[in-house]
């Protein structure tokens, strides 16, 4: 019974332990092999011939605890490693990545570069083919003008020559009748010679 009266509850059976009043560990920690486990509460250790292979007990409990703190630390180390080897491996293949898509970039931009010098080329190719076109049309223009007005014979220079004169004489007397300041310049001399 305890001493507020309830009913104590056993308590299930614990394997030996071995506790000291350092306190520096987790209540129930299981350490080592499986053979020991710790605990924060402080017990009186074993005195007399059993003191002896409590200090063997402790020593190779000491020495499970730091070959368990050495495997963690190389568990740790090698976890470490394996997540650098595959952070290497993913560094290695965004880079191999980025160098082939930089090599298609470069090639897309050269064959631009090509095909824009190509029209280039093409369009200084196609002014230079009409300029010597619209040259040949203009010969061929001049040449059909000489051969569609061919040269006057003498006869009709004269004629026209003759038709211009008249013309400038008679100006000023239909100018006046033009302005209404004279009478029709022919049906006057038609009357005159009649």
């Amino acid at each position: 019974m305890r001493k507020d009266g309830g009913v104590a509850t056993p308590r299930p059976a614990r394997r030996p332990s071995l506790c000291t009043d350092v306190g520096a560990f987790p209540e129930g920690v299981r350490v080592g092999i499986g053979t020991f486990d710790f605990c924060n509460q402080p017990h009186d250790l074993p005195s007399g011939p059993s003191l002896q292979s409590t200090s063997l007990d402790l020593y190779l409990y000491w020495l499970s605890l730091f070959s368990q703190e050495c495997l963690y630390k190389s568990f740790k180390m090698t976890s470490f490693f394996t997540q650098e080897i595959r952070l290497s491996k993913r560094h290695e293949e965004i880079v191999s990545q980025r160098l082939m898509l930089l090599q298609q970039m470069e090639s897309k931009f050269g064959a631009q570069n090509k095909e824009k010098a190509s029209q280039i080329q093409a369009a200084e190719t196609a002014f230079k083919r009409n300029l010597s076109l619209l040259k040949d049309i203009e010969a061929a223009e001049k040449s059909l003008q000489t051969r569609i007005q061919p040269v006057p014979l003498p006869k009709e220079v004269s004629l026209e020559t003759l038709y211009w004169a008249s013309v400038e004489e008679y100006i000023p007397k239909w100018e006046q009748f033009l302005l209404g300041r004279a009478p029709y310049p022919i049906g006057v001399e038609n009357q005159n010679e009649a």
